[in-house]
C-alpha cells in the first residue's frame, strides 16, 4: 500500500462540498516546488480530500480558513475520515 494509493481512492470520491464527481485529490500539505509530485512515495499524499474541479480552483483561489468558513466544511476533519476509512478497508 503506497501513499500514491490513497490519491486513487480520493479520486473515487465525491467532492466534499457539493457532492458530485469526478473529482481532484486536494493536497491539505502542499509539495513543494521542484519535486516530483508523481513520486508515489510522498508522505503529503495522505494528506487529501476529493474536491470537483470547481471547488478545487476555488479552494486555491482563498486562504483555508474562508474555504472552509463559506462552504461550512473542515477539511482536515474530512481527511481524517477518508484516511482512517481507506486504512480499515485497505490493512
Amino acid at each position: 500500500m503506497m501513499p500514491i494509493d490513497f490519491i486513487d481512492y480520493i479520486k473515487k470520491q465525491k467532492c466534499i462540498v457539493c457532492f458530485r464527481g469526478p473529482c481532484d485529490a486536494d493536497h491539505l500539505h502542499q509539495i513543494g516546488m521542484g519535486r516530483d509530485r508523481k513520486k508515489p512515495d510522498l508522505i503529503e499524499h495522505y494528506s487529501c480530500v476529493p474536491l470537483c474541479r470547481t471547488h478545487h480552483i476555488m479552494r486555491h483561489s482563498m486562504t483555508l480558513k474562508d474555504f472552509e468558513d463559506k462552504f461550512d466544511v473542515n477539511v482536515w476533519k474530512e481527511n481524517h475520515y477518508y484516511l482512517s476509512t481507506y486504512l480499515k478497508e485497505n490493512l
